[in-house]
C-alpha cells in the first residue's frame, strides 16, 4: 500500500479522513480483476475462435451481466483467450471460464453439464491450443499480394498497399491477424519472413487512426464507469459499519475528438491508489491496439492521446 498508516490519518479531504483498511480492500479488489491482463507475454494460452461470441451467457470482471457497450467487444471471430477453463464465480458455486477479448476479462457460465452456455447458437467454433500472442501491428507495403483468409478458410480478399493488421498469434504457418478499419474483420494470413519489408512491414510511427473511435470510447468510459460503482459500493458499506460519511473518490471526465482525459477527485486519493491507477492505465492501452495513440498515467489523472 502507498502511503504510511500515519500519513492516512493525518490525511483530510473534504472534512473526512481516508480509511486505511479500505484502501487497501479497494486496491486488492482492482488488480485481482485485472491481474490477468499483465501477464508475461510469453506465456501460452488455448483460444477459441467463435462465429457467433454474443451467444455465451458472459459476465463482466466485476461478475455481473456485461452492459451493451462491452457487447462490442465480443464481435464474431474476436480471438476469446482462455485464461481459466474451469472456473467459478465468486459465489464459490456457478460454473464458468474466465477469458480476456482484446484486454478485457469476461466469464462465460457453463450450463449443467459443464458445457459453455449458448453452445448451440454459436456458429462454427474453432480451438487453437497453447499459442503465443504477439499484439503487434503491420502495414502492407508496396505492390503486395497478401491474402487475407476469412478465419474459418472459407473465402479470401486480397489485401491493398497501405492496409494496417493486428497480429494476434501464429498458428499452422499462418498468423491470426484483425483488418484495421471500421469495421473489425479478422482472418488468417501468410506473412513469409523473406517477405518482409518487401510486402509487409512493422508498422512503427505511422499514425492509423486520426481521431479515437467510438467503439474505444465506449469501451474506455465503461471501465471508468465500473472503476467509479466500485468506489460507490465499497466506501457505502464502510459509511453504513462505521457510522461515518468518507468522501467517495470518483473519476470525472474531460475529452475531445482527439484526447481522452479523467481526473480522479479528491485529488489526494491518488496517493493512496498509485497502484490501482497504473493498472486502470494498463487496461485502457490494451485497448488502443494498433492505433497510434498512448495512456499516460500522472498522479490523480489518466489521459488519451498522441
Amino acid at each position: 500500500m502507498e502511503g504510511s498508516s500515519e500519513a492516512v490519518n493525518r490525511q483530510n479531504c473534504g472534512g473526512g479522513r481516508f480509511y486505511h483498511p479500505l484502501a487497501i480492500l479497494l486496491r486488492n479488489a482492482f488488480i485481482i480483476s485485472l491481474a490477468t491482463l499483465s501477464q508475461a507475454v510469453s506465456q501460452s494460452y488455448d483460444v477459441l475462435i467463435v462465429q457467433h461470441p454474443d451467444q455465451f451467457v458472459a459476465y463482466d470482471s466485476f461478475q455481473q451481466s456485461i452492459a451493451s457497450s462491452q457487447e462490442i467487444a465480443l464481435q464474431p471471430c474476436v480471438p476469446i483467450k482462455i485464461i481459466s477453463p474451469r472456473d467459478v464465480l465468486s459465489d464459490g458455486m456457478t460454473p464458468c471460464a474466465k477469458v480476456e477479448v482484446e484486454g478485457e476479462i469476461f466469464y462465460l457460465l457453463r450450463d449443467e453439464r459443464g458445457r459453455l452456455a449458448g453452445w448451440n447458437k454459436l456458429g462454427i467454433t474453432k480451438v487453437i491450443r497453447q499459442t503465443k500472442f504477439i499484439e503487434d501491428t503491420i502495414g502492407v507495403v508496396g505492390s503486395a499480394t497478401l491474402q487475407l483468409e476469412d478465419p474459418f478458410g472459407n473465402r479470401r480478399q486480397r489485401l491493398a498497399a497501405g492496409d494496417h493488421l493486428l497480429r494476434y498469434f501464429s498458428n499452422g504457418g499462418k498468423v491470426y491477424v484483425r483488418l484495421l478499419g471500421s469495421r473489425p474483420e479478422y482472418g488468417w494470413l501468410k506473412l513469409p519472413k523473406k517477405e518482409k519489408g518487401i510486402t509487409w512491414d512493422k508498422v512503427r510511427s505511422e499514425p492509423v487512426r486520426v481521431t479515437i473511435s467510438p467503439m474505444i470510447r465506449d469501451r474506455v468510459n465503461s471501465r471508468i464507469r465500473e472503476a467509479n460503482l466500485t468506489y460507490n459500493a465499497v466506501y457505502s458499506t464502510l459509511s453504513k459499519e462505521s457510522g461515518k460519511r468518507f468522501p467517495v473518490p470518483q473519476w470525472e471526465a474531460d475529452s475531445s475528438n482527439n484526447s481522452m482525459r479523467f481526473v480522479l477527485r479528491p485529488a489526494a486519493a491518488a496517493v493512496f491508489y498509485k497502484q490501482t491507477i497504473q493498472t486502470l492505465a494498463t487496461t485502457m492501452q490494451t485497448y488502443l491496439l494498433g492505433t497510434d495513440y498512448r495512456v499516460i498515467a500522472n498522479a490523480n489523472t489518466i489521459t488519451i492521446g498522441r
